[in-house]
């Protein structure tokens, strides 16, 4: 699963020149409406382009594409990890989003007098190791409605990224067994695996009772080296990538203490954090999930569960090895099997064999840091708070309605709630905003995803419409309905991998090769220089939808200083959107932003009323 292409999917093909230019420059036109020099500018530029340098750079993304065996998969892929592994900003709020997980049914409830952290971590764990159990023994099912790419799912159990200089590496442990848990800042190895065959498991019970004693222990005995020396997991993986590979190797080289810690981490089939910090509504749980309490209990170079005192839990995911789609395949068979729930389409994990007796106790992991490292992790928690407190996050929960009443109204869900941010974002800032949506491409192989330009025309026209109090019922009914069709068209082609954004940097790419394009410039210099090029990928708006029925929340940080992180979930009845910004500089406002998401979402609900 991991190297091969056992669906035989096909490769992901590579649009046309003229084609990706033309869908380029119409989603300039809604960006551009009161600035027509700038648009006849860049349309101008285009034609050049493709008259002069763009056919020469693409014929080279193409003949690479064709000549290449085996790695990089796609015309795409080595570009799209290097973006991701030589990327040396830090991962929480840059990178990292968070899945939280509904509530379990009434009928699976926690029983009464039990722990609601410890009892959901041991279910969760204990359907984890079913689901990595369905991976490796190669009873894995494609997915039913439409298979796709299998390569992310492997990846799940056992997946980290190790810092490194200039470059990461994502390593996979796939015979992995055991996890790691973070509770007050230290960190336990739980073995969860043994037998003949390596794969019976730990009893549910067993893991409670495994997962109680850690947190006695974290609270009530003295860590061993120092205090201070428990704190340097937030010092690796909360920093930026150079400085948390310099970390690791300064580590690594004081003590063989901290290489084997560094060993067990990395090698864990996940992270688990039992956080202990109070969480009293929905903007507290989310900042939780998404960076915890100034980073407590967090390592953000894995998979890590995280499970509130009150047990409500989330997945906070490191991105550059798998996405959403990988994620929510995994979390949704989990979720069914930790809680007995059946449903359509999710085939139940088969009865797990369990070990005769429990594995050894849970066992502390250890650090020990010279002087200057402990002066570098008080630095480096004092950064990560001020990076806490540099960000808002107000979650939008919009319960008027959701994603039953669209159907109803014969209305795309995604589409209402995309025409809502565009709409609250153009009458808070003024001018309608860049929007990245994520849309898979794991119909192919290898595939991650594509940008969905969704600010169209189109969707300029209900703004306006919107905004304009002459336009009657009807005639906002028909915008919205052109402003929808739009959205689901742009959608599709972008799954079909006919996008823009993927073609362009591939194009880009080569044309850093520095290959001349006349006059003494690069090919592709004017074209690529245009300013609509980089504002039209500037992501004002940078948006992504994940509504599985399991899931209660999704969010992520902002990719742009002037710009909002909107991760939203689209149920029967509500919507839910963590809205992130970054504070500072006066370019945006997350609680005015949620409340216009509101008021854009409740309009648009009369309009199809």
């Amino acid at each position: 699963m991991v190297n091969g292409n056992p669906l035989d999917l096909p490769r992901l093909p590579i649009p046309k020149l003229e084609d990706t230019v033309s869908r380029y420059l119409q989603s300039l036109e809604p960006l551009t409406r009161d600035r027509p020099e700038d648009l006849a500018r860049a349309r101008a530029s285009a034609d050049r382009f493709l008259k002069g340098d763009g056919p020469l750079l693409h014929s080279m993304v193409v003949e690479r594409d064709a000549t290449q065996k085996g790695y990089p998969h796609s015309y795409i892929e080595g570009l799209w990890d290097d973006m991701y592994l030589e990327g040396r900003w830090s991962l929480p709020i840059n990178s990292n989003p968070y899945l939280a997980l509904k509530p379990p049914p009434k009928d699976s409830a926690v029983p009464p007098g039990s722990d609601p952290q410890i009892v959901g971590a041991a279910r969760f764990i204990s359907s984890l190791l079913k689901w990595n159990r369905r991976v490796l023994d190669g009873t894995f099912q494609p997915d039913a409605a439409r298979p796709g790419c299998v390569r992310g799912y492997a990846l799940q159990g056992g997946g980290a990224r190790v810092a490194e200089k200039g470059r990461d590496t994502v390593q996979h442990y796939p015979e992995s067994r055991h996890v790691v848990v973070f509770c007050n800042n230290r960190i336990f190895k739980v073995g969860l695996l043994g037998g003949e065959d390596g794969q019976s498991q730990i009893s549910e019970d067993d893991l409670s009772k495994h997962l109680d004693e850690i947190r006695s222990s974290a609270f009530s005995e003295p860590y061993g080296p120092s205090p201070g020396d428990s704190f340097v997991g937030h010092l690796l993986t909360s920093k930026g990538r150079d400085e948390c590979a310099a970390a690791r190797e300064a580590l690594k080289g004081f003590s063989p203490t901290n290489g084997a810690t560094l060993s067990e981490i990395d090698s864990a089939i996940f992270a688990v954090a039992l956080d202990d910090h109070d969480t009293p509504d929905l903007q507290a749980e989310s900042r939780a999930f998404l960076t915890g309490d100034g980073g407590r209990n967090r390592w953000f170079d894995k998979h890590q569960l995280v499970v509130l005192k009150n047990g409500k839990m989330a997945v906070n995911f490191e991105h550059s090895f798998s996405d959403g789609m990988d994620w929510t395949r995994m979390l949704g068979e989990i979720w069914h099997d930790m809680y007995g729930v059946e449903s359509k389409g999710v085939l139940p994990f088969p009865k797990a064999p369990l070990l005769a007796s429990p594995p050894p106790p849970p066992r502390e992991l250890l650090w020990k840091l010279p002087p200057e490292l402990k002066r570098e992790v008080a630095c480096a928690r004092k950064e990560f708070d001020e990076a806490c407190e540099g960000y808002t996050l107000d979650p939008v929960e919009f319960r008027d309605f959701g994603k039953d009443s669209c159907k109803e109204w014969k209305m795309s869900p995604d589409a209402v709630a995309q025409m809502a941010f565009q709409l609250a974002f153009k009458r808070l800032h003024g001018t309608m905003p860049s929007v990245y949506e994520s849309c898979t491409t794991r119909w192919f192989h290898r595939g991650r995803t594509e940008v969905i330009r969704s600010c169209t025309t189109e969707s300029a026209d209900l703004v306006s419409a919107m905004e304009s109090e002459s336009k009657g019922k009807d005639t906002l009914r028909e915008a919205l309905n052109a402003a929808a069709t739009k959205h689901i068209m742009v959608a599709k082609a972008a799954a079909k991998g006919e996008g823009v954004d993927r073609h362009m940097l591939a194009m880009r790419s080569a044309a850093a090769e520095g290959v001349g394009g006349g006059e003494g410039k690069r090919a592709g210099e004017e074209f690529f220089g245009d300013p609509l090029v980089a504002e039209s990928a500037g992501w004002r708006l940078s948006t992504s939808n994940l509504s599985p029925p399991f899931l209660s929340s999704f969010g992520f940080g902002p990719v742009a200083g002037n710009g909002y992180g909107l991760g939203y979930h689209i149920d029967g009845d509500r919507i839910t959107v963590p809205v992130t910004a970054f504070r500072g500089g006066g370019h945006t406002d997350g609680k005015l932003m949620a409340k216009e998401v509101v008021r854009a979402l409740r309009e648009i609900g009369d309009v199809c009323r």
